[in-house]
């Protein structure tokens, strides 16, 4: 397979929310030319895709993952919460609205079989 370059690149079908907001964003930016304002755009999405992909691994995140869930282990002995429900996968879906932004976000800075 060829080797993909993209010096010169065409984006099509941005669709009219992306659009909108890409036009907002250059006109803040103060640069004269489109292509400068995308290739900082693109540089700050890919800088901030690599931090977020070595987040899950990082000792920071683990504890506070776990000091979450000993949290939640405490309020439910706590208040005598019945665990049924969780034991029986009812709350393993996240609701709708956040789905649809989970989604939403790893379409514009996921892989697409991640999407779901």
């Amino acid at each position: 397979m060829k080797e993909a370059n993209f010096n010169y690149i065409t984006i099509n079908s941005v669709g009219k929310e992306l659009n909108d907001k890409l036009v907002a964003g250059f006109a803040k930016s103060g640069l004269k030319s489109k292509s400068s304002y995308l290739t900082q755009v693109l540089s700050r999405g890919l800088e901030a895709e690599a931090i977020c992909e070595g987040a899950a691994d990082s000792g920071a995140y683990k504890t506070a993952l776990c000091e979450a869930f000993w949290m939640l282990v405490f309020v439910k002995n706590d208040l005598k919460i019945d665990m049924g429900g969780f034991k029986d996968g009812a709350y393993d879906a996240l609701p709708e609205h956040l789905e649809r932004k989970r989604k939403e976000a790893m379409e514009a800075y996921g892989n697409a079989k991640r999407a779901g």
